[in-house]
C-alpha cells in the first residue's frame, strides 16, 4: 500500500476505559446529600481475591466473601478478580479486575437509599432497582462525568489510560453530565466517551445483540437474569492484553485513482505495555487507547510527497477502529488473538493535482506466537 502513494499508513487503537462511582444520592455528585440514618451495603466475591482497606487505614487485607461496607471503605480487586457490592434496596456495583471502588456515602433517607461510591480505574456494571420516591436517586461520578439513574443497568468503563470513561446504556435511561456542561440523556443501546478535556464523543448506537458482543456487558446481563454460571471476571479486553505482536492484513475496500479497491498488503504490529495502569505503545499503531473492547488509534501523517509524483504534498488522518474477534486463555486471562475493524485515510493540507480522495481498508490483525 505503500508503492502507489508513498504512506505507510498506521492503524488506530482507541482504548477507553472508564471507571465508575455508583452513587444513590439525592443532591449532585461527590455524595453530599443530607440523610437520616446510615446504613451499610455487603461485599460478594465472586472469582478469586479482593482486598479491603476500612476507612482510616493505611493498608489493603484480605476481603471475605459476606463482609459488610461501611462509608470509607475501599474494595480492590487483583488482575483476575470480580467482586459485587450489594445495597439494602437490591441495586448492585460489580466490579471488574484491577479496579479499586470506595464508599464514599452510604445512608438511608426514609424509603430512599442513597449511595455514593467512587471506581479508580477499571470498569464496573451498575443494576439499579426502579426509584419511586422523589428522594431516592442513584449517581455515578467519575473523574470527568455524572451519571444520573433512576432504575436502569449501564457500564462505566473508566480504564483508558488517557483518563476518558465511557457511559453504556443496556435498559432504561442515564443522564450523563460532564464536569461543568450540560446533560445528555442516553438512552438503552446509546454510549458517549467522556474525554479528560471535557469532550465528547458520541458511539453508534446498538441493539442488544451488538452490546452483548462485549464479553463483560454479556456477562452482567446474564448475571442480572439469575444465570450465575457467569460469574467470573471480564474476558474482555484489558490493556495488559495488548501487549504482543500481530500480522495484519489490509485490503482497500473503498479505493481512488491512486490506490484500486482490492489492493491487499501485510505488516507487523507490535504492541509494548509499560505502566500501570499499562500504556500501550506502537511505533506503527501510534496513540493507542482502548475504549470498551474497542482498540483504537488516531494519528496525523505529515508531509507525503504526491502520489502521482507531482509537485505538492499532503497532510492525511489515519483513524482505525478494531474489535477483538477470538480470545484465548494465556495465564489466567483472556487475550485477544484476533481484532478485525476499518481503517480510513483521509488527506487534510492537500496542494497536489491527482484527486482528493479518502480511502477505507479493512484489517484484520493476527497474534503471532
Amino acid at each position: 500500500m505503500s508503492g502507489r502513494s508513498g504512506v505507510v499508513w498506521p492503524a488506530i487503537l482507541i482504548v477507553a476505559v472508564l471507571s465508575t462511582l455508583l452513587a444513590a444520592c439525592g443532591g449532585g455528585g461527590g455524595g453530599k446529600a443530607a440523610s437520616s440514618s446510615s446504613s451499610t451495603a455487603r461485599l460478594q466475591i465472586r472469582d478469586q481475591a479482593a482486598q479491603l482497606r476500612v476507612k482510616a487505614a493505611a493498608d489493603f487485607a484480605a476481603a471475605n466473601d459476606g463482609q459488610a461496607l461501611a462509608l470509607g471503605d475501599t474494595v480492590k480487586t487483583n488482575g483476575t478478580g470480580f467482586a459485587q457490592v450489594d445495597y439494602g434496596d437490591g441495586s448492585l456495583t460489580r466490579i471488574d479486575s484491577d479496579a479499586q471502588f470506595t464508599v464514599t456515602d452510604l445512608t438511608t433517607a426514609g424509603q430512599a437509599q442513597r449511595v455514593v461510591g467512587s471506581l479508580d480505574g477499571g470498569r464496573a456494571w451498575s443494576n439499579v432497582k426502579k426509584i419511586t420516591s422523589s428522594d431516592g436517586r442513584y449517581e455515578v461520578d467519575t473523574n470527568v462525568a455524572t451519571a444520573s439513574v433512576r432504575g436502569t443497568h449501564f457500564d462505566t468503563d473508566c480504564r483508558a489510560a488517557s483518563g476518558s470513561c465511557t457511559f453504556t446504556v443496556v435498559d432504561g435511561t442515564v443522564a450523563v453530565t460532564p464536569t461543568g456542561k450540560t446533560e445528555i440523556a442516553l438512552n438503552a443501546g446509546q454510549a458517549v466517551i467522556v474525554h479528560r478535556d471535557g469532550t465528547v464523543e458520541r458511539l453508534t448506537d446498538r441493539t442488544l445483540d451488538e452490546l452483548r458482543t462485549d464479553p463483560w456487558i454479556a456477562q452482567n446481563i446474564d448475571l442480572d437474569g439469575g444465570n450465575e454460571s457467569s460469574g467470573q471476571s471480564s474476558k474482555g479486553l484489558h490493556t495488559d492484553d495488548l501487549a504482543g505482536t500481530f500480522k495484519v492484513t489490509r485490503t482497500v475496500t473503498t479505493g481512488n485513482s491512486s490506490v484500486p479497491a482490492g489492493q491487499t498488503d501485510e505488516y507487523t504490529a507490535t504492541v509494548s505495555c509499560t505502566g500501570s495502569p499499562c500504556a500501550p505503545q506502537s511505533q506503527v499503531w501510534q496513540g493507542l487507547e482502548l475504549v470498551g473492547n474497542e482498540i483504537r488509534s488516531t494519528q496525523q501523517i505529515p508531509g507525503q510527497p504526491c502520489p502521482d509524483g507531482s509537485p505538492g504534498s499532503y497532510t492525511a488522518d489515519s483513524v482505525i477502529i478494531l474489535r477483538v474477534t477470538a480470545l484465548a486463555d494465556r495465564g489466567g486471562r483472556q487475550v485477544p488473538t484476533k481484532l478485525e475493524g476499518v481503517q480510513t485515510v483521509k488527506a487534510i493540507d492537500f496542494t497536489c493535482q491527482v484527486p482528493n480522495e479518502p480511502l477505507t481498508l479493512s484489517l484484520v490483525a493476527d497474534r503471532q506466537g
